[in-house]
């Protein structure tokens, strides 16, 4: 009797789909998506973060700016005149910053820190109390001389134009933003902003 050939397995037809490789790519390409869209995200943030920051400089360099003009203003009230930073008397409008000598001597008067025996500021007033800088930023940076430079945010000196003739007639100069004359004030105050050049980056008081 003949031998039965081998019994064989039932036929099972494969179902139809993707292969193993295709579920890959595209699980691969769902994770490069995803991560794409969180460094988006993290960008935007990050940008978002430093406008943000820089929004805030300005907020405080006008703030200190503003303290600046304003005590400037009070001791004139007080005294009759502007406080003068010159070794003689003020004839003229001038323009100085508040890191050279002339700034470095208008900052002594207004703490009431004048060096000398015949101080501008005589009755001890104090009109001006900066909080003190870091890194030689942002407020007011303490000098071996014993007097002190006035930083804002950026590192850069505030920029101050007395009225020497006291006609309340000052012209800017070019790097405030603006050269038109500005009427019945004694003093202005401004940044140079964060490129340290002024123009459109200027802070200023008016």
């Amino acid at each position: 009797m003949p031998a039965l050939p081998p019994s064989m397995p039932p036929f099972v037809p494969r179902k139809k789909g993707l292969s193993t490789g295709a579920w890959v790519a595209i699980v691969a390409a769902v994770v490069v998506l995803i991560l794409g869209g969180v460094g988006v995200l993290a960008l935007a943030g990050f940008t978002g973060a430093k406008s943000a920051i820089q929004r805030a400089k300005k907020v405080s360099a006008l703030a200190m700016a503003t303290d600046l003009e304003n005590s400037i203003n009070e001791f004139y009230n007080e005294y009759g005149a502007l406080p003068n930073p010159e070794t003689w008397i003020l004839s003229h409008d001038i323009v100085f910053d508040t890191s050279d000598p002339d700034g470095q001597r208008l900052l002594s008067i207004l703490m009431s820190k004048e060096p000398g025996p015949a101080p501008q500021n005589s009755m001890k007033i104090l009109y001006l109390t900066p909080r003190n800088g870091k890194g030689g930023k942002g407020g007011l940076i303490p000098l071996p001389s014993g007097l002190s430079e006035l930083r804002d945010p950026w590192g850069n000196p505030y920029q101050v134009i007395l009225d020497g003739d006291y006609d309340e007639v000052l012209t800017p100069p070019a790097s405030s933003g603006t050269a038109a004359p500005v009427k019945g004030r004694r003093v202005l105050v401004y940044s140079l902003g964060r490129d340290g050049k002024g123009g459109i980056e200027s802070v200023r008081t008016w």
